[in-house]
Order: C-alpha cells, then sequence, then structure tokens
C-alpha cells in the first residue's frame, strides 16, 4: 500500500461524500427526512461498487470484468484499514 493509493483512496471516500451533500441539497425529500449526508453517499458508492455495478456488468457481459465496481483493489485495502482506526 503506497502513499499515492491511500491518498486517491481518501480523495474517493471525499468526492463521494461531497456528491452525497450535493444531493441532499438538490432533492427537498431527503432534506425533509433529515437524511445525513454521508448516508446518501454511502449508498451512491454502494451503486457504483462491486454490489451493483459489478454485478450487473457481470451479468451483461457473462465474465467478472470490474470486479470491485469502478474502485480498485487498492482501495478497498485502503478502506478496510481506515474502519480499524
Amino acid at each position: 500500500m503506497t502513499v499515492e493509493i491511500v491518498a486517491f483512496a481518501l480523495m474517493v471516500i471525499s468526492i463521494v461524500l461531497i456528491i452525497g451533500k450535493w444531493i441532499r441539497l438538490r432533492v427537498p425529500v431527503f432534506q425533509r427526512l433529515f437524511l445525513p449526508s454521508s448516508l446518501l453517499g454511502g449508498f451512491f458508492a454502494l451503486l457504483l461498487g462491486p454490489e451493483v455495478i459489478g454485478r450487473i456488468i457481470t451479468a451483461v457481459t457473462g465474465e467478472e470484468v470490474m470486479p470491485y465496481g469502478i474502485f480498485t483493489e487498492g482501495i478497498y485495502e485502503v478502506w478496510a484499514e481506515l474502519q480499524d482506526y
């Protein structure tokens, strides 16, 4: 795990949280329901990860082209280490 991978993983998670904030500001229903931006960003990241887009691409192509969604294995390793802190 290099410094570049760690910095990129932190940058990606920051962008996901900013997108969650942007979604919350643009959709008044989310504001009325008091949904936090981090929850919306996490749902957005889930859509881009292996559970949704990874499985859709696997179902369409018949082979595992993107096993981690749009994220890389290095990003998942950094995120797994961040859970310990």
